[in-house]
């Protein structure tokens, strides 16, 4: 089945690469997006540069539907995917809290090209209250009012590496 749905998934990484190709072999048109210019040169050169078994054969034919491509420059599209790392930090108090820079930073690239009606979905791995945090900076930078998107939560389901 094709669909005229485009998906970006920000972040390209044992949760990001694996879902957009299997959403791109599923019929929908899909950008991966990744600030490091040499994952994107490699993905976009057909290779995988993570270990996920099975998975450069489904990139490769995901590639070959002709529905799949990378860019270091976030596009316009109906549906963001925020799949970015959430690792730990240790606080002055010796709390270990989420290290949310990529989140807020991805959050900021989906505000610069969202348009009214699109859904942003948080699927990294991140404590309570992050997807209001998603929506503020996603309205502020897209000068676009909450009411005018849709924002949602996906929590990890998969086990990266199986």
């Amino acid at each position: 089945m094709e669909s005229t749905e485009q998906i970006l998934f920000l972040g390209l990484g044992y949760i990001g690469l694996p879902t957009a190709i299997t959403l791109a072999e599923a019929g929908f048109e899909v950008c991966g997006f990744d600030v490091k210019p040499e994952v994107v040169a490699r993905l976009n050169s057909g290779k995988i540069h993570i270990v996920e078994p099975g998975l450069q054969e489904a990139m490769t034919q995901a590639m070959a539907t002709g529905r799949l491509h990378f860019s270091s420059v976030p596009e316009p599209a109906d549906v963001f995917i925020i799949a970015v790392q959430t690792p730990y930090r240790e606080t002055e108090e010796h709390k270990r809290v989420s290290d949310m820079r990529f989140v807020e930073s991805a959050a900021k690239e989906v505000g610069s090209v969202l348009r009214a009606g699109n859904l942003c979905v948080l699927e990294s791995t991140s404590p309570p209250y992050s997807t209001r945090m998603v929506e503020k900076i996603v309205s502020e930078t897209s000068g676009l009012a909450p009411e005018q998107f849709m924002t949602a939560h996906c929590p990890e389901r998969i086990i990266p590496g199986r």
